[in-house]
């Protein structure tokens, strides 16, 4: 007996270490779903602070443009962030440093041309707004453009220290600083300027992401082994280049896919209907928690994996991570379908009630994405990112169908069932390409 709790507490303690790969895991995935459930904290007092102090019309105001913002966010971004996570684990396993420093420095010039060449083209585009919308939305969106550089380069940072496998560093700048700093700022701002609009909202969300930026940096530079900083860098650009546009387009479209009922939206409904179904989808999200937080943890693993030929570790990996995430989404699922009412009324306050129906809806999605598991990530980290591409380009144009037929009639509730099922198909699809390309099985009830 006691030789068997000595055994169980030098497993924990070397768990806790993080030496071995269980260990990297374990430690990983650990800190990631502390720093989402952080991350989700904060956006949701961001979320109340904003619908309780700008209104519904300001808060849909802010929500439609920051989604906007998010799209236009989509070139820039590239594909580079997955690309480098898979770059720099797969450069560690096979211990080419020179192709990680490459990888880095190719991806930051790339990015910075793309920005410039964005943020130029989006503000000539104010010629035409001018006169069509407010000023205050107009100086919204001025804000949100300035916002784009630094969240690209928040995203580089964040995947070079993921994929050396800082994982909990790698979502400190982009979880925690930027919406902890939007939260405090706005805060402040309110106490000293009671009438904030929608566009000083954005200001400070501008603002906010300065500050993540600095501190990604400041870390990337701190985690990075010293090795990198005299080493000659080797390019492979056009290699890069070929698998970075699919990880682009897959990685962008899951982006407008999160983003283009509400853009799509703001044709049929009113600015407080779109603040509304925000807190929706914020709700729902959720459920989601432990699956993004496995995503983020799991990501190098399955690059590391599936390069060094484990398929056996690999599929373990999958199926406990699956079952996880399956139990924490049932459990989460069901408390919001109990006290859902109450819950909304008592975060967002009773206005924001008539949410319940559509996070119902959107519920019924995530549970389907937890089924399935990490298969998005799985197929990108093992080179089948064009896959990955092709099935969520078709449910984006799913997404859009759907929103524009029925959204006229049943509003948010429309752009909840067109979201949900945009996402279950594309998720049952790549669960079925996972286990052709891989030979994986991505359901929980399988046999280990």
């Amino acid at each position: 007996m006691i030789e068997t709790l000595k055994t169980y507490i030098n497993s924990l303690q070397e768990l806790f270490k993080g030496e071995s790969t269980k260990g990297q895991i374990f430690k990983g995935g650990l800190g990631s779903l502390l720093i989402n459930l952080g991350n989700k904290a904060l956006v949701l007092l961001s979320g109340v602070l904003l619908v309780r102090i700008l209104g519904k019309s300001e808060y849909g105001i802010y929500s439609y443009i920051l989604s906007l913002a998010f799209v236009l966010i989509i070139p820039v971004e590239y594909g580079l962030a997955n690309l480098i996570v898979r770059e720099t684990a797969q450069g560690i396993a096979q211990g080419k440093d020179d192709l990680i420093v490459g990888v880095w420095r190719w991806s930051l010039r790339l990015t910075l041309i793309l920005c410039a060449v964005l943020v130029v083209a989006s503000a000539a585009g104010m010629v035409w707004a001018v006169g069509r919308f407010s000023r205050n939305e107009i100086t919204a969106y001025l804000w949100a453009l300035s916002l784009i550089p630094f969240q690209a380069m928040v995203m580089l940072a964040s995947a070079g220290l993921r994929g050396l496998k800082a994982v909990v560093v790698g979502q400190l700048a982009d979880l925690i600083i930027l919406p902890g700093a939007f939260v405090i700022l706005f805060l402040v701002f309110h106490l000293v300027s009671p009438a904030l609009s929608a566009a000083s909202a954005m200001a400070l969300r501008a603002i906010s992401t300065l500050i993540a930026f600095a501190f990604s940096a400041l870390f990337l530079l701190r985690k990075a082994p010293r090795a990198f900083r005299g080493i000659e860098p080797t390019y492979h650009g056009r290699l890069w280049a070929a698998s970075a546009l699919p990880l682009g387009l897959s990685s962008g479209l899951g982006m407008v896919k999160t983003r283009i009922t509400i853009l799509l939206m703001a044709f049929f409904v009113t600015a407080a209907q779109i603040g509304t179904f925000q807190v929706a989808v914020s709700a729902a999200s959720v459920a989601g928690l432990v699956l993004q937080a496995a995503n983020a943890a799991l990501a190098p693993q399955f690059a590391s994996l599936y390069v060094e030929k484990k398929k056996r570790a690999l599929q373990k990996l999958v199926t406990v991570n699956t079952r996880i995430v399956l139990v924490f989404n049932l459990i989460a699922t069901l408390v919001f379908v109990l006290f859902g009412k109450f819950l909304l009324a008592l975060v967002f306050g009773p206005d924001l009630v008539d949410a319940y129906p559509a996070v119902l809806v959107m519920l019924v999605g995530q549970l389907c994405n937890a089924f399935v598991g990490s298969v998005a990530f799985l197929l990108n980290m093992t080179g089948h990112e064009k896959d990955v591409m092709k099935v969520i380009g078709l449910s984006v144009l799913l997404n859009v169908i759907l929103t524009l037929a029925i959204t006229p009639f049943w509003g948010m509730i429309g752009g909840a069932i067109s979201t949900s099922v945009s996402l279950i198909i594309a998720q049952v699809v790549m669960a079925v390409l996972v286990h052709k390309r891989l030979g994986i099985i991505s359901h929980p009830f399988i046999k280990v």
